[in-house]
């Protein structure tokens, strides 16, 4: 039985821990945010995830992601689905029954793994930890890493770290530290995103989209992407090039609101 340490408790970290812990492994994942999980999924809406900026943007599951939920986690996938997620065939089902998206906000799914790994007997969650280096074993020419070392405990030793703390990682900085040659690529995705969610009235019908569960709108400099979410929500996120300074007033909500109301695929979102 082979242990596991999680650097990061958010979707990436808790998918993999939730999947390691039911193959038989104990794993222990260490997530630097301190704060406890929402006591319902209405508080998770608004759950201040410092260590993770983008929870409250508006995102989407595409099919590959609800596949492996469906195969790997399907406890999780019916806990989204109960919760009022959506699926979104975005093909023909009875020819393409694995296309198939999944609408959901971030913070649901979040809310939902966290709560599916604090209820999983091999999984020990500690909010709170902060990670400051790993452990090395020196065996030949080729170091190995046998844990971490934290601010709060110290060393804590395992047979396998998993680094799921996303971009703001360490890790590069870790490797090359321990004499570890590394090559990294980056790249600027001139993009700048804005995002809101909206609820649809009581009575009003889900709107169709074009495709799935999301309506496009691509214009001269910018673009308009709507998804459909889960309890009735829509999320709508509009980005643009970091130099066009014009649209930088999108960050205040009626800006945000006249923008997205004088595209036609979206407007009637927003009404």
């Amino acid at each position: 039985m082979n242990s596991v340490t999680v650097i990061g408790g958010s979707i990436a970290g808790l998918s993999a821990a939730l999947m390691l812990a039911r193959a038989g492994h104990p794993v222990t994942v260490l997530e630097r945010d301190p704060e406890p999980l929402p006591d319902t999924l209405a508080e998770a809406a608004s759950w201040d995830r410092p260590t993770v900026p983008q929870t409250h943007h508006a995102h989407s599951m595409l099919a590959l992601g609800r596949n492996v939920l469906a195969r790997r986690l399907p406890d999780v996938l019916g806990d989204l689905l109960d919760m009022g997620a959506g699926d979104f065939p975005l093909a023909d089902p009875t020819a393409h029954p694995d296309l198939v998206g999944l609408g959901t906000r971030r913070t649901t799914l979040e809310w939902v793994l966290r709560s599916r790994a604090l209820a999983e007997p091999a999984i020990t969650l500690r909010p709170g930890v902060v990670v400051t280096d790993l452990l090395w074993r020196r065996a030949g020419s080729v170091p190995q890493v046998v844990g971490v070392r934290t601010r709060e405990h110290g060393s804590m030793c395992s047979t396998l770290v998993l680094d799921a703390s996303g971009r703001r990682s360490h890790l590069p900085r870790w490797l090359r530290a321990a004499g570890v040659e590394l090559a990294e690529t980056s790249s600027d995705c001139e993009l700048v995103a804005y995002s809101r969610f909206f609820r649809l009235r009581d009575g009003v019908q889900v709107p169709q989209m074009q495709r799935g569960n999301a309506t496009v709108a691509v214009l001269d400099g910018f673009g308009c992407y709507a998804f459909l979410a889960d309890a009735r929500t829509i999320g709508i996120a509009v980005g643009r090039h970091p130099f066009d300074l014009h649209l930088a007033g999108l960050r205040h909500a009626s800006f945000f609101d006249a923008v997205v109301g004088s595209l036609p695929p979206v407007a009637a979102l927003v009404d």
